[in-house]
């Protein structure tokens, strides 16, 4: 199994210079030794935060020790680098407030579940976030459950739930719970994820509604403008185009059409002309032949 080096021997481990010193081992023979001296660079590159370097020397050592039963342990440890500080850093955080829960009597609890599932859902655990907003809607009413039913619309969102995402709303808004300013930041949400689903129509019958709660409410008079101006536009394009579809194609005749009868029918005229003429001329030959004849004989 690959040993690790102790804290204070990682502090002296130059990572370059061992690189170097594990190379040489190699060309001269002592690959075991090399080997070693390969895996404690990797784990020092990863101390220094240099994890590009340790990914390059990990595809070295696989190169030259294809079987070696410690790869998978140092490909995990690259691939979770950070990862485990940064939940350690979470799980942390996340006790300390609820270690502080008992001690406020409630009186910010819903402050603090909403804050912890905030951080939850940007550290993309769904599931966890999900726990304390539903630990949160159990709480009496306040501004941050109010944010809440909004933040867990959003997860549903992010996790292509977008049926789950419009039900959460539907419910906070029928609940009753809410009036008046209190309910315009859900219809509000509502509105914009009707609008990210382009239906228009219905984003613009609830942002309206949102309108009549709150009129300050964040860009509600922008948004009203920028639906109306999309359905405007959706209206007129599809105006444009039944028109173009029910518009008659004019039937055109050519000309040549039509005078090309008048030409033949010229044609058939010219050579009844011709055929009419041509007897008279070879009756007219004859005739003029035999009166010669005949003076000829009499003569």
């Amino acid at each position: 199994t690959l040993k690790k080096t102790t804290m204070k021997e990682e502090e002296k481990l130059n990572p370059f210079e061992n690189l170097e010193l594990a190379n040489l081992l190699f060309e001269i023979g002592s690959t075991e030794e090399a080997r070693t001296e390969y895996y404690k660079t990797a784990t020092a590159f990863l101390d220094r935060e240099l994890k590009d370097k340790a990914q390059e020397l990990f595809v070295k050592i696989k190169e030259l020790y294809p079987d070696d039963d410690d790869l998978g342990g140092l490909k995990n440890e690259i691939d979770n680098y950070g990862e485990q500080e940064e939940e350690l850093d979470l799980e942390e955080r996340k006790k300390d407030l609820e270690k502080k829960l008992p001690n406020l009597n409630n009186k910010h609890e819903s402050r603090i579940r909403y804050t912890v599932a905030v951080m939850l859902k940007e550290f993309a655990k769904y599931e966890k976030a999900n726990r304390e907003l539903e630990k949160l809607f159990q709480l009496p009413k306040s501004r941050e459950k109010i944010k809440a039913y909004v933040l867990q619309s959003q997860i549903c969102f992010d996790q292509n739930n977008e049926e789950g995402a419009f039900a959460v709303l539907h419910d906070a808004i029928e609940s009753g719970e809410f009036d008046g300013k209190e309910i315009a930041p859900i219809q509000y949400k509502l509105a914009s994820l009707h609008e990210k689903s382009n239906n228009l129509q219905e984003a613009l019958k609830i942002y309206e509604q949102a309108l009549k709660q709150d009129a300050e409410y964040l860009d509600i008079v922008e948004r009203i403008k920028g639906v109306k101006d999309l359905i405007e536009k959706a209206e007129a394009e599809s105006k444009t185009k039944k028109e173009v579809l029910e518009k008659p194609v004019p039937v055109v005749e050519t000309p040549e059409k039509e005078a090309k009868p008048a030409k033949v029918e010229e044609k058939r005229e010219e050579k009844a002309e011709e055929r009419k003429l041509k007897p008279e001329k070879k009756t007219a030959g004859i005739e003029k032949k035999v009166t010669l004849q005949e003076r000829i004989l009499y003569t």
